[in-house]
């Protein structure tokens, strides 16, 4: 659905009074209400847990030879990391097929432990890195650091989480199409989540209580489908 659509389902289930809203933008009075609980109800639901899927995403840049440390923002050009994935960071040859591995994540203290001020060989193939925020490079942004400055053009690849999205009702006049970034069959937990925070907002105890049943039974169903369990099978014993 889209911030309309989830907007004018809110009204319905809430039976809000009125004409059927015809657009997010510049709107007062209780159906301004009505827009921002859609919009905290999304980043609300975003903000749960740090495992969505739909959260999460990958990415891959390709090394400059001679150059160990990269602004995410500057040299990267992603502005929508919240988290990287430790676990998660992989280098390749591209010039030789099949020549991949995975990379250390080292916390930045450790790596100061381990590296200090050296960084390593300066024509190599880098296999470990950390992170640093507020670099000298690169003020107020995260940074990656390899260690190695790269003999190569490698190319990394990485996955993370990304950072909260909004659907905002100041983008006129394309407010009304925003489509929250999740699988469809989920859209209305953000309004059942939404119409909980108008069930308060009216002191109505039973939207309350209807608007958390509906919310709970959708909940668990994007955490059995959205979420990513690491868990160990045990066969089964035989007869």
């Amino acid at each position: 659905m889209t911030f309309l659509e989830l907007v004018r389902e809110l009204q319905l289930k809430g039976g809000v009074a009125g004409p059927t809203i015809v657009t997010t933008v510049g709107q007062t009075g209780l159906t301004n209400r009505l827009v921002g609980f859609i919009t905290n109800a999304w980043q609300e639901i975003q903000l749960m847990r740090n495992d969505w899927l739909f959260m999460k995403t990958e990415a891959s840049k390709v090394l400059v030879v001679g150059q160990s440390l990269y602004g995410v923002q500057l040299d990267w050009g992603l502005t929508d990391v919240r988290k990287f994935d430790p676990k998660d960071w992989r280098i390749e040859n591209l010039l030789i097929t099949n020549d991949k591995a995975f990379m250390g994540v080292l916390s930045y203290p450790r790596w100061r432990e381990k590296y200090g001020a050296n960084i390593g060989p300066s024509n190599a193939r880098p296999s470990e890195l950390t992170e640093i925020y507020n670099a000298a490079a690169y003020p107020s942004q995260k940074a990656i650091q390899f260690n190695a400055m790269p003999d190569l053009a490698y190319q990394v690849t990485f996955s993370y989480e990304k950072i909260a999205t909004i659907l905002s009702a100041d983008v006129s006049p394309t407010a009304d199409a925003q489509v929250p970034s999740m699988p469809a069959d989920y859209h209305m937990a953000i309004v059942w989540k939404a119409l909980e925070y108008y069930g308060y907002y009216e002191s109505a105890g039973e939207v309350i209580a209807q608007a958390q049943r509906q919310f709970a039974v959708l909940n668990r169903a994007m955490t059995s489908t959205q979420t990513l369990y690491e868990t160990e099978v045990q066969p089964c014993p035989l007869a």
